[in-house]
């Protein structure tokens, strides 16, 4: 196991944005190409036949491999991207690896450097994974500075099924309590293509959270820990951009969505009296329209399997479901551990 310095993490930054290989291109004007490195092929509307259809597969499934490893390694280069980039950087954040610079494993932890631990992710630590070999990813786990056992541990964005076997696996082995959570599906957005049709209803605004809305995500969303989860959304509402819906004359949000520090839109909620009003689409686009406006070219979020509301919300403003790839959250609590002793280490 080698444990990364800040020194590194631009070349790791590159390793990762080597294993997106496919840069495509679909156009509107009668043609359309894409770009293998070193290799380029356009086809006009006057080719036809079985070339024609060949090249458009060949299109879509190097469409869907680019989307796949989007979002395969998406959120261990996001947390690298933003630390490199000095834009949303988590703070604490460390990356181990199984060596270097030939990964194949990379575990993002929101610990284990000298950096001041300043806010809790979700329940205490955080854990999101890279890996190209369940085996080596179970190897890394079993190595004993891997991972600090003796903390409440929020596993992220684990890819199913072998990726999320080998964590469960060796969280048994701890002897602690683990909570899961819903499977869920992978939802891609190109904010070049993101459209909505909704308009914000008579009677609404829309605005952003702050600070002080921490408090009512507490109420809207249960995590088991609100003493720890009122510090992390503090945080991240402060640092991070959000989009939020308000009935004109009140400060309590009716519909809300924010970004999340893996990279990602996360912790939507709609307030039951006013679901069914594209209000949480509204808010889901003008976020994504932030995001374009930072430069971003594209992002992803992640939804139950039977969340059907938000899945159409966001299929509705262009998000793509990434067929075949699940993702499975849950949390890890040692024998004896306690939010009282937990939450001394943060400093506010």
């Amino acid at each position: 196991m080698l444990l990364l310095q800040d020194i590194h993490l631009p070349q790791l930054l590159e390793k990762l944005e080597r294993d997106l290989p496919y840069s495509l291109s679909v156009r509107n004007c009668g043609r359309f190409e894409f770009t293998v490195p070193n290799v380029k092929v356009s086809l006009d509307h006057r080719e036809t036949g079985r070339f024609r259809l060949l090249l458009f597969l060949l299109l879509f499934l190097l469409l869907f491999l680019l989307l796949f490893l989007l979002l395969f390694l998406g959120t261990v280069y996001s947390l690298v991207r933003e630390n490199v980039k000095k834009r949303f950087a988590w703070p604490g954040v460390s990356f181990v690896v199984d060596k270097f610079p030939g990964l194949f494993v990379c575990v993002a932890r929101t610990f284990g450097t000298e950096k001041a631990e300043i806010t809790p992710f979700i329940i205490d630590a955080g854990v999101l994974i890279y890996s190209k070999s369940p085996d080596k990813l179970k190897a890394l786990l079993e190595d004993p500075q891997c991972l600090d056992w003796t903390r409440s541990m929020y596993f992220r964005s684990v890819q199913w099924p072998l990726d999320f076997t080998a964590v469960v696996k060796k969280c048994g082995s701890m002897g602690g309590v683990i909570h899961y959570f819903d499977t869920h599906l992978c939802i891609f957005f190109d904010l070049g293509k993101i459209t909505s049709k909704r308009a914000l209803p008579d009677g609404f605004s829309i605005g952003e959270l702050n600070p002080q809305h921490a408090q009512q995500l507490i109420q809207d969303k249960d995590y088991r820990c609100p003493e720890l989860n009122l510090l992390y959304y503090r945080y991240v509402l402060e640092h991070y951009p959000s989009a939020a819906i308000f009935r004109h004359g009140s400060s309590t949000a009716v519909a809300y969505i924010c970004y999340q520090p893996e990279g990602c839109l996360g912790m939507g909620h709609v307030e039951p009296e006013h679901r069914r009003k594209g209000l949480f689409q509204v808010a889901c686009y003008e976020l994504l329209r932030k995001l374009t406006n930072m430069g971003d070219k594209h992002t992803w979020t992640h939804v139950p399997a039977d969340n059907l509301p938000s899945l159409r919300a966001f299929l509705g403003i262009g998000g793509v479901v990434i067929e075949g790839y699940k993702v499975e959250f849950m949390d890890y609590i040692p024998r004896n551990w306690s939010t009282e002793k937990c939450i001394s280490r943060f400093h506010q």
